[in-house]
């Protein structure tokens, strides 16, 4: 490899362009773990009216599957929202650089309505944060 070679600084528009590829690959995860959430509470509950009827019939073969189903969809929703917390905030790193390249705030939906922050909590707990 040839040590006279000379890089040339990256131009700022073209690290915009790369961190938009990137900022707009991490939204679509962001989709797609969120529509994984929805998915599995949806067969979480059919799951659960499958087992309720076992609770009669058979009850400590209804109480394991259920005690099975909760296990279940604790871990499922924790994998879940860990993923999907690192994204929101690679998201939010992502925004500042990005908006610190132009040189103004492109980019705020995460920094400032996100789940993560304040007036993103409030859409989940209206009460919450209310100051």
């Amino acid at each position: 490899m040839d040590e006279d070679v000379r890089h040339e600084p990256f131009p700022a528009t073209a690290k915009v362009q790369v961190l938009l590829a990137e900022y707009s690959g991490l939204k679509s995860h962001i989709v797609a773990r969120t529509s994984a959430a929805i998915q599995a509470s949806a067969i979480g509950v059919a799951s659960l009216a499958l087992i309720v009827p076992q609770l009669e019939a058979c009850p400590v073969a209804g109480l394991i599957l259920l005690g099975f189903l909760v296990a279940t969809v604790v871990v499922i929703a924790l994998s879940i929202y860990r993923d999907l917390m690192a994204e929101v905030s690679q998201v939010r790193r992502l925004e500042t650089r990005i908006n610190n390249l132009a040189g103004e705030a492109l980019l705020t939906y995460e920094t400032e309505h996100g789940i993560s922050t304040r007036a993103g909590s409030r859409l989940w707990w209206p009460n919450k944060n209310s100051n």
